[in-house]
């Protein structure tokens, strides 16, 4: 993960065996941002830019990604990663977000998001072991608001 300012602390070799889920720690400390990562969002808003793997070189393709936010002012935000498995949100106002990417056959991932300029999420997946029971929230399958129908014309 990736924001302004900050430069990422990254941790490896964790290893998690069932039943116990992953928790995922995100240490962000103040360094000088590079040239090419200077913002050029308007104030008040961000940005989120994701990379799915499940492996170090293998991209998800077809994850599901979803952004709420926190105090429910926003339409929830949900796209599907493409073949390289990156994703990305634009013009998110500022605030707190809520990730959620699922993929078949793969632990959820989910991340309270402090959006506010532009964020980098890397996020690799795990398999799901074979006796896996998930949470109720898992089982079920979230739904897209739907417009009504237009109005008959006299």
């Amino acid at each position: 993960m990736r924001r302004e300012g900050y430069l990422p602390v990254v941790k490896s070799g964790i290893a998690v065996k069932a039943p116990y889920r992953a928790v995922v720690e995100v240490t962000l400390v103040r360094g000088k941002a590079g040239p090419d990562e200077a913002s050029t969002l308007p104030p008040g808003t961000g940005a989120v830019r994701l990379t799915v793997r499940t492996g170090p070189e293998t991209p998800l393709a077809e994850a599901r990604v979803r952004l709420v936010q926190a105090e429910g002012r926003e339409d929830p935000r949900a796209t599907l990663t493409n073949a390289s498995g990156q994703a990305s949100f634009e013009s998110l106002p500022a605030g707190t977000w809520r990730l959620e990417i699922l993929g078949a056959g793969l632990l959820p991932l989910r991340a309270a998001l402090d959006v506010a300029g532009e964020i980098a999420v890397d996020a690799t997946m795990s398999p799901q072991p074979a006796d896996y029971q998930p949470a109720p929230q898992d089982l079920i399958v979230p739904e897209d608001a739907t417009p009504p129908p237009p109005a008959p014309h006299p």
